[in-house]
C-alpha cells in the first residue's frame, strides 16, 4: 500500500510539472519575470496538494471497502461440500461466485491434491470420489496419481475456472516408502513438470507425509508439522531445516 501511494505521488507531482512547464511554454505571456514565476510556482503547488489529497482519499476509500467486502464473508463452519460431476468446473465458478461473491478468485485458495489413493483419503477423506470438496476458503481439488500421465481436459478445466493464478499450491501426499524409491519419484517429479506445461503455470509444491502411528491416537488433537523451503533449494538447506524441526517436536 505505501509503494503505491508513492507511485501516485509521483505521478501527480510529475503531471503537475508537466502542465506548468506546458503552460510556461505555451501560454501567450511567457516571462523570465520572478513575480510571474513565482504565481506559477503557488499554482502548480496548490493544484499538486489539492490532487494529492482527493486522490489519497479516494485510494483509502476503495481499498477499505475492498478490504471490507473481503472480510464481510464469515469463516464456513459447514461440512465441506462434494461435487456431483468430476470436471464441472463451470458449475464450481457459479458456486463459488454465489458463496463469496463477484471476486470469489482472490478470496478463496485453490490447491491441487496429488498422490495415491489411500494417502489422499488419509488428509482428505471423501476427495477422491467427490473430485472437489470446498470450505473455510480453501477448495481442493483431486488431481490424480503423480504415476499416470497428467488429465489434460482437468487441467484445461482449472485454466477456465480461475485464468489468473489457476493454483494457489499443489498438496503431494505420500509416504516414507514411496519417497525412498528413486524410479517412483522420478516419475512423479516427471508428471509434475507435465502439468505445469500444460497448466501455463508453475503451483509451490507442498509435501505431505502420511505416517502410520505404532500406537492409538484416539482423543489427541491433530498438529501437523512442516516447513517452507526455498525456490532454488539444495540438499543442505532441505537438511538444516530439518534438523532444526527437532527440538520443538521434543518439547512438544
Amino acid at each position: 500500500m505505501v509503494k503505491t501511494l508513492i507511485i501516485l505521488i509521483g505521478t501527480i507531482t510529475l503531471l503537475v510539472s508537466l502542465a506548468g512547464l506546458g503552460w510556461w511554454i505555451w501560454g501567450e505571456h511567457r516571462t523570465t519575470d520572478s513575480e510571474t514565476f513565482n504565481h506559477l510556482l503557488w499554482v502548480c503547488g496548490i493544484a499538486w496538494v489539492l490532487i494529492v489529497v482527493v486522490s489519497m482519499l479516494g485510494f483509502i476509500t476503495v481499498t477499505l471497502f475492498v478490504k471490507n467486502k473481503v472480510t464481510d464473508v464469515k469463516p464456513d463452519t459447514r461440512p465441506l461440500l462434494p461435487a456431483s460431476e468430476p470436471y464441472d468446473y463451470g458449475d464450481l465458478g457459479d458456486r463459488m461466485r454465489l458463496r463469496y461473491g463477484a471476486f470469489w478468485w482472490y478470496k478463496v485458495r485453490i490447491l491441487l491434491v496429488v498422490g495415491e489413493v489411500e494417502q489422499v483419503e488419509a488428509i482428505a477423506p471423501g476427495l477422491t470420489t467427490a473430485y472437489w470438496q470446498e470450505g473455510y476458503r480453501s477448495l481442493l481439488l483431486w488431481g490424480g496419481s503423480l504415476q499416470a500421465e497428467p488429465d489434460t481436459a482437468q487441467l484445461m478445466a482449472l485454466r477456465r475456472l480461475r485464468r489468473y493464478r489457476p493454483l494457489n499450491g499443489i498438496v503431494w501426499a505420500l509416504t516414507e516408502h514411496q519417497s525412498a524409491q528413486p524410479v517412483w519419484m522420478d516419475k512423479a517429479l516427471r508428471t509434475l513438470q507435465k502439468q505445469a506445461q500444460q497448466l501455463r503455470w508453475q503451483a509451490p509444491v507442498y509435501l505431505w507425509q502420511v505416517c502410520h502411528s505404532r500406537w492409538s491416537q484416539e482423543g489427541r488433537i491433530t498438529q501437523t508439522v512442516g516447513c517452507f523451503f526455498p525456490e532454488r533449494c539444495t540438499p543442505d538447506i532441505v537438511a538444516t531445516q530439518l534438523q532444526e524441526l527437532v527440538d520443538p517436536l521434543r518439547e512438544r
